[in-house]
């Protein structure tokens, strides 16, 4: 009002949105004279102006647990008014805000908001401000806040709640409930032997929370035993529960057990050592077994063979008399809970008389060593035998070539009747050995050989008689000896010869070479030294003598 009429007046246009506004101008005169205009139409004062809005709360870096409550804080103004809020929230980072938390509220500034169920690293709150124009302005949280699970699984164990019986091996169901307030990721089951003082047993792990789940009982029995159930969720919250009391664990299955020997149809002799083996198996552990025998059949009585053994599966047994024809033998296996498996003999075994074990005893009488008999000539080989039971018969070998062998028959199921008569070989030997071997009834065989080797001679030394029509080398003499050795040998047809003293390594250790010996006897003399002059130690020599007619050995011993 009084303004200049100088034609124009600046106008800040008022907040008073209309669609009909009109300006109107009246002048004045100075006697008070007026005239007026208006606009010839309505024209708008329109709101064309956004509000302003800034979220205070949540700003970012928060973290509210889930179903907590907190406020979201903003503010908002505008040109004319602020009408009404929105609020939404994002669990991208605020990529999208696809979740409303209220829509046209006061602009109060505050809401008073339960955190959703929607666990995320990454939640914003967007505050949406119009105002009557329809102008809208939004604002967000100017980071990530947390929204986390925060609240464990709710678990009940339903069974095993105590008081029950399980058996070793049987199939039982443990159920439970779990819930959470976003969901249980799965469930672990153990369970304990000492009344829930520890759970150190697994049971499964990592399962679904389907409520129940099939377990076979183990072999750990016990009076104490619970069952355990922990449920987790995704945010790594846990909740357990365990039964309300001890439930029993039982061993209610006895021992499987399988003789294996003796399994029937055995002939055993009384006296004799036995294996009774066998074989036993049990849920838990055997914890001993029991051996008893039956002479008179499947139905007992039994006797006791030991009790109370570690289950190793073999116990030696000497067989017990008398003699039957109805053994068997019984396991008994034993587990800690006193449940007992038992097992026999598929059918009968024999005990048997006694078995003679015990071989004749034999010796040697004639010849005993040292004799020399000649070729062709009868002497009685002579022994006595004896045996427990009786002798039963008897065989007579020599050998030519000492106690090793080669053993030549002369004489096989002979009665024991203690000689033998023996027309000799006309086969020169120094080693000739006779073995006699007694048998009794039970085939027991034992043996004896004279005490040392003895001679086969082509005739009687010292002794007159017909003169050898062979080449023949004579036991050397004496023999064994200390001092000079001759040494007799009779040739058929004239000619050279060698006689020669070798070691019993093979190492010859004197010689002498006789040219153009007449046929008949000859002796040498060997005084104990070699072939230097050196006296040689004492053990066992071989003489050797050859000539055209062939060679001749034999043996002589040197004495310290």
């Amino acid at each position: 009002t009084g303004i200049a009429n100088s034609g124009s007046h600046p106008w800040t246009v008022p907040a008073t949105a209309t669609a009909t506004a009109r300006v109107r101008a009246t002048a004045h005169d100075a006697a008070a004279n007026t005239a007026a205009s208006s606009s010839p139409a309505d024209f708008a004062i329109a709101d064309q102006a956004s509000p302003v809005v800034t979220v205070t709360s949540p700003s970012g870096g928060e973290d509210w647990a889930m179903g907590s409550g907190h406020n979201i804080t903003w503010t908002a103004t505008d040109n004319v008014a602020v009408t009404d809020v929105d609020l939404a929230y994002s669990t991208d980072g605020g990529a999208t805000y696809p979740n409303t938390i209220a829509t046209g509220i006061a602009n109060s500034g505050s809401y008073a908001w339960t955190v959703p169920g929607v666990p995320t690293a990454a939640a914003r709150v967007r505050v949406t401000a119009h105002d009557g124009a329809s102008n809208a302005t939004s604002a967000a949280s100017a980071a990530n806040f947390t929204i986390s699970d925060q609240a464990p699984p709710s678990a009940s164990l339903t069974a095993p709640a105590g008081g029950e019986t399980w058996a070793v091996g049987s199939g039982q169901n443990i159920t439970w409930t779990a819930t959470d307030n976003v969901g249980v990721t799965s469930v672990d089951l153990a369970y304990s032997t000492d009344g829930g003082a520890t759970y150190a047993h697994p049971i499964g792990t990592g399962i679904a929370n389907s409520g129940s789940y099939a377990w076979t009982v183990p072999a750990t029995p016990s009076t104490t035993a619970r069952v355990r159930v922990t449920a987790h969720d995704a945010a790594s919250n846990s909740a357990s529960a365990s039964s309300a009391a001890d439930f029993a664990i039982a061993d209610q299955s006895a021992p499987a057990v399988a003789v294996a020997s003796p399994v029937g149809g055995e002939a055993w002799y009384e006296g004799s050592a036995h294996n009774i083996n066998w074989t036993a198996t049990d849920d838990v552990g055997v914890a001993s077994v029991s051996l008893d025998y039956s002479r008179h059949g499947a139905g007992g009585p039994w006797i006791p063979v030991a009790s109370g053994l570690a289950n190793t599966g073999s116990y030696p047994w000497t067989l017990p008399g008398p003699a039957t024809d109805s053994a068997f033998v019984r396991v008994r296996a034993l587990d800690a809970a006193s449940n007992t498996g038992t097992a026999q003999s598929d059918s009968a075994f024999h005990i048997l008389p006694p078995l003679d074990t015990m071989a004749p005893v034999v010796v040697v009488t004639s010849p005993v060593g040292g004799e020399s008999w000649v070729g062709g000539s009868t002497h009685n080989v002579t022994w006595t035998a004896t045996d427990n039971v009786g002798v039963d018969s008897v065989n007579v070998d020599y050998s030519l070539t000492g106690t090793g062998g080669a053993w030549i028959t002369l004489a096989h199921s002979l009665a024991n009747s203690g000689s033998y008569p023996w027309l000799l070989p006309a086969v020169l030997s120094d080693s000739a050995v006779v073995r006699v071997t007694a048998f009794d009834h039970a085939v027991n065989a034992a043996a004896d050989l004279g005490d040392s080797l003895f001679h086969i001679t082509a005739s009687a030394v010292g002794v007159g008689g017909p003169r050898p029509t062979v080449f023949t080398l004579y036991r050397p003499s004496p023999n064994p000896a200390r001092g000079s050795v001759e040494l007799r040998f009779h040739i058929v047809r004239s000619g050279d010869a060698t006689a020669e003293i070798f070691s019993v390594g093979g190492s010859r250790v004197w010689h002498s070479f006789m040219p153009g010996v007449g046929a008949g006897e000859h002796r040498v003399a060997w005084d104990g030294r070699g072939s230097s002059g050196e006296r040689v130690t004492s053990g066992l020599y071989f003489v050797r003598v050859s000539c055209a007619e062939g060679v001749r050995t034999a043996r002589m011993v040197r004495l310290p």
